[in-house]
């Protein structure tokens, strides 16, 4: 039984490997000749997932977690639309084989939700969560989060954190939270000080991460809006864009360095907007393009 069960993981591990592209450096001229539509990436259905699992299905399912864990840590990590479907589709297929992992539907969807934006995705996998397990605060919770932060529906946000407050055990600042997203208009400091409130009663590093990282973004963009200031003001006064970022800071007109909270430095595009080379799309035309009001904007040289 040992030796079989040995086998069967082993097989899955090398196939979800070259999925990954993690085994096969053959795997993204592959994964570019593969059907781009979401639709086609669904897994076959937990039945068949069963039988073909020979009902190794939880060591299965733990080994296509781990292979998620290396891919989001790798040199492959998901890029573009078709990447995060793909990693939404390895994390359906995990949930396949073991239904009740909690950890796979929060900790992907919260990932896609912090990096990729992808609210569509984040909240599919919460609700294929909350269908499994009833009782857990923190899938409401990732559909309230997602409201507030992608969709800028504050009062659908509101409902989902009360949702998420009258489950068992939830965290005791949820109905303060439900309240607050009510009261407010998603600006940065808002989502500032709700991610402050939220990071330290984050255990899993993954989501943890996440959210420390979505935090940086949102300070950011607030330097960003004081950077944007000081240079529409040197643009009125001479004509022209400034030749650097370094010149407003020495002027004295930005009481903050010139860089993001990666530590990447500042510029200004054509509309005297700052960006950094890590951060190349604004929150509001982030939120544009979600919303299909504008398209992608073209990627900085």
């Amino acid at each position: 039984m040992l030796r079989r069960t040995a086998y069967i993981v082993v097989l899955y591990l090398v196939g979800i490997g070259i999925r990954a592209g993690q085994l096969d450096d053959r795997a993204a001229a592959r994964q570019a000749q593969s059907p781009s539509n979401a639709a086609d990436l669904r897994p076959p259905g937990r039945e068949i997932l069963s039988l073909a699992s020979m009902e190794q299905r939880w060591g299965i399912a733990d080994v296509v977690w781990l292979s998620i864990v290396q891919w989001l840590g790798g040199e492959q990590a998901p890029k573009g639309a078709l990447g995060w479907d793909r990693l939404a589709q390895m994390a359906r297929l995990a949930v396949g084989f073991d239904p009740k992992y909690f950890t796979i539907y929060h900790a992907v969807g919260w990932y896609i939700s912090s990096m990729a934006r992808r609210g569509d995705l984040s909240d599919e996998l919460a609700e294929l969560g909350r269908a499994e397990l009833p009782d857990r605060w923190e899938f409401p919770f990732i559909r309230g989060y997602n409201a507030y932060f992608i969709d800028k529906d504050f009062p659908k946000a509101s409902e989902w954190m009360e949702l998420a407050a009258r489950k068992p055990k939830p965290p005791m600042y949820l109905a303060a939270l439900a309240a607050r997203m009510r009261a407010q208009s998603g600006d940065p400091h808002s989502g500032i000080a709700l991610l402050e409130m939220l990071i330290p009663t984050l255990e899993d590093p993954l989501t943890k991460n996440s959210a420390e990282e979505r935090l940086k973004l949102l300070r950011t963009e607030l330097r960003f809006q004081k950077f944007d200031v000081a240079c529409q003001r040197y643009l009125t006064e001479t004509g022209t864009i400034p030749p650097s970022v370094y010149l407003l800071v020495q002027r004295g007109w930005v009481d903050e360095p010139p860089v993001d909270y990666f530590d990447t430095p500042l510029h200004f595009d054509a509309r005297c907007r700052a960006r950094s080379q890590y951060l190349q799309v604004r929150d509001d035309e982030a939120a544009e393009i979600a919303a299909g009001r504008r398209e992608p904007l073209p990627a900085s040289p």
